[in-house]
């Protein structure tokens, strides 16, 4: 399988339009197999991931998602003092109705032990998988939270060093990826 990442050109003001004039940015038509990171995800400033059909996103550390990333080595506190978590939140939903899948691992990066989560038809390889979460039989088709304490399914065993995303069947959207120490630290839910 290949994915191809795209970064979104920045200027000064924001996403560029058409020969680098600030305008409304739109973006460009990608193949299907993709992996997208869409700068104003649904809050100002964020980055959306976008799943183009059937894919792993696995992108180098170039952008602030991927396999490792370097100064990611956040530690997983029952208690959290600064610089230390216990909550992981996420948004997802199923780009169209033939996607069959959709997944998440949060953890030690793309071969270690990770938490998993996943909706639907979809999978990690049992061997990366310390804690999975499943979320039900169907990816979801309305944009939904989802809330994980790091510490109840890890015991503090696996610090964040990176996250992976998956699709099957079709594509998939990802947004608002948060740590925090407190549940009072995350996003309201959707």
């Amino acid at each position: 399988m290949t994915t191809v990442r795209q970064v979104v050109p920045q200027g000064p003001q924001g996403p560029q339009g058409p020969q680098g004039s600030q305008g409304p940015w739109t973006p460009p038509v990608v193949p299907r197999n993709t992996v997208v990171f869409q700068r104003g995800g649904t809050h100002p400033g964020g980055t959306r991931v976008r799943l183009d059909g059937p894919a792993e996103a696995q992108p180098e550390h170039v952008h602030p998602f991927g396999r490792v990333i370097p100064d990611w080595d956040f530690v997983i506190a029952q208690h959290p003092e600064p610089g230390q978590y216990r909550h992981f939140q996420f948004d997802w939903k199923a780009a169209g109705p033939e996607t069959t899948g959709m997944g998440l691992r949060i953890g030690r990066g793309r071969d270690g032990l990770a938490v998993t989560v996943l909706a639907g038809d979809s999978s990690w390889p049992d061997e990366t998988v310390l804690t999975r979460v499943s979320l039900g039989e169907r990816p979801p088709a309305e944009w939904t939270t989802v809330r994980l304490d790091l510490w109840e399914l890890t015991g503090g065993q696996l610090p964040v060093a990176g996250v992976s995303l998956r699709s099957d069947g079709g594509g998939a959207l990802f947004d608002r990826l948060v740590l925090g120490r407190t549940t009072a630290d995350l996003p309201q839910r959707r």
